[in-house]
């Protein structure tokens, strides 16, 4: 099995409670484990989840996974992504949150034997590209983040992400990997009952993208909290700074401590982590890499550098990065095909050592022998105060705006931001 649950056949405390505070101890979850391998089958399938938030389809990922199977998680009650999958893929079953709906194996290309995951990188598209992630993927993602987490059997994460997400899988992954125990928490932040909720189960943690913490904000969450959490993560985007300061100063009263966190689907969800002790004096950066994972930067000729406050891409290697994409059926069989794995982020090594992200490599221009990065001047042009979208060519940069300023001073403002004469910008006001 993976993530150890095998080892705790003779464990009875809490692994998996569920929305209604059903408790499924690691005893029974071995137990219902093998089941699910015995109604699968020896034989290796495809099988395609679709990720409902409750207590079965756990049972039913988790089984299949240990039972050596290949699954595709996908949103729930979306009929044109498994539709899409279906078409692209011919899986051998389908869970639909209740129950498994199994297809006679036919003869096709084999599955990789070290085939486990296939994530979506499309939303509810219809369009089929997956990541495909080995065992060793998501052993080594998990056993990564429950190290800088610390995690122990006496954690208990507040889950509230969506199970089809790289996110949510990598909590429900590392606490199991910790002999720790996960709530499915209700999803809605803002509800009266999520804070009664995870106070009556003892969670210790809580992990949610940007929003989630504006949502906590709306709910007051911070004032009515009676029970301190151990602590938050954060991931998806980037944090607001001043969200940030006002979590990690709460959490910290509390002894508590918030961590913000970089990575992607094709990282099986950790690629680094900003330390909570550096989080004050380094929260425009993404710390450092995971434990286990490398990071480096390649300038424009593809070579890497070590110099401090130069851009370049982001790249990252570890056991975590994945095997490779896949399109189709065919694409199943094909083993790691990835070392390094290209962000796509432009990044800047600090003096300790530290990256900080400026900008995404597909927004760039090269104007007159300078490479500018649109998102670098955007993030300049906030600091002033002027919200703006800077997109262009190689020729020329286009700043759309829907502020009271004038189009004389934005265009000045950009010039000594960018170096760029006034010639080769353009301003327009959009409406709101």
């Amino acid at each position: 099995m993976l993530f150890g649950v095998e080892d705790r056949q003779a464990d009875h405390s809490a692994a998996l409670i569920g929305p209604a505070g059903q408790v499924i101890t690691y005893h029974d979850l071995a137990a219902q484990i093998a089941e699910t391998a015995t109604i699968l089958g020896a034989e290796r399938r495809l099988l395609v989840i679709e990720a409902h938030r409750n207590l079965e389809t756990l049972i039913a990922y988790l089984g299949a996974l240990s039972a050596g199977h290949a699954v595709a998680m996908l949103a729930p009650d979306d009929m044109r992504a498994l539709s899409g999958f279906i078409r692209d893929f011919a899986p051998d079953g389908v869970f639909d949150g209740q129950g498994w709906e199994l297809q006679p194996i036919t003869a096709g290309p084999k599955l990789h034997p070290d085939l486990a995951l296939l994530l979506s990188t499309s939303g509810s598209t219809g369009d089929s590209k997956f990541v495909r992630l080995s065992r060793e993927n998501l052993v080594a993602n998990a056993r990564a983040i429950a190290d800088y987490l610390q995690l122990t059997p006496q954690d208990r994460s507040a889950h509230i992400l969506p199970l089809q997400y790289c996110y949510g899988l990598s909590v429900l992954h590392s606490h199991l990997i910790a002999g720790a125990s996960v709530y499915l928490a209700p999803s809605s932040v803002i509800s009266d009952d999520f804070l009664p909720a995870i106070e009556a189960q003892g969670c210790t943690n809580l992990s949610g993208v940007p929003h989630t913490y504006r949502l906590l904000e709306e709910s007051d969450f911070r004032a009515r909290q009676t029970r301190p959490l151990r602590f938050m993560t954060v991931a998806g985007g980037k944090m607001p700074p001043d969200l940030a300061t006002i979590y990690h100063t709460h959490l910290n009263k509390r002894q508590g401590e918030l961590f913000l966190m970089y990575g992607q689907t094709e990282a099986t969800a950790r690629i680094a982590y900003l330390p909570p002790s550096e989080l004050t004096a380094r929260m425009d950066t993404i710390g450092r890499a995971i434990p286990g994972g490398e990071l480096s930067l390649l300038d424009e000729q593809g070579q890497p550098f070590e110099d401090t406050g130069k851009p370049g891409e982001l790249i990252y290697r570890g056991p975590n990065v994945m095997m490779g994409y896949a399109s189709a059926l065919e694409d199943l069989s094909r083993g790691p095909e990835i070392d390094w794995l290209h962000t796509g982020d432009l990044a800047e090594r600090t003096a300790d050592g530290f990256f900080r992200i400026v900008g995404r490599v597909k927004r760039m221009s090269k104007i007159s022998g300078n490479r500018i990065s649109h998102d670098a001047i955007e993030q300049a042009l906030s600091r002033d105060g002027i919200d703006a979208l800077v997109t262009g060519d190689d020729k020329s940069l286009l700043i759309l705006h829907a502020t009271t300023w004038s189009t004389d001073y934005i265009l000045s403002r950009t010039a000594q931001l960018s170096g760029l004469p006034k010639m080769v910008l353009r301003v327009d006001f959009v409406p709101a």
